[in-house]
């Protein structure tokens, strides 16, 4: 160890210190601006998102009505529909009561 060695050793002991404090920092800030960018990031999304979620709901009365105008629709044909079906259940118990007698009548 020279004599130069023992003059240098503090300041090299120093200078490390100071650039591995400097580094964590700069790690620190690393994350920091990170953390800062996906925060951002995720504001934005959030704002889409939200743009989406209005852009739906806007469109919710002219759906309601919609579907309000169908159910009033399906009502009026069932409403029209209902004797005609009232009408094929008498035509098929007629037609099980021929039925049967004809069977009947075969079978003998």
């Amino acid at each position: 160890m020279g004599l130069l060695d023992l003059v240098l050793n503090p300041i090299r002991s120093v200078l490390g210190s100071a650039e591995r404090e400097v580094m964590d920092h700069t790690t620190v800030d690393d994350k920091l601006l990170d953390g800062v960018e996906a925060v951002r990031r995720a504001t934005e999304s959030i704002e889409r998102h939200v743009e989406v979620v209005e852009g739906l709901a806007l469109t919710l009365p002219a759906l309601t009505e919609s579907v309000t105008r169908l159910t009033d629709q399906l009502n009026e044909l069932l409403q029209v529909i209902a004797p005609i079906a009232a009408v094929e259940r008498d035509v098929q118990r007629v037609e099980g009561f021929f039925g049967r007698h004809l069977r009947h009548h075969e079978e003998q």
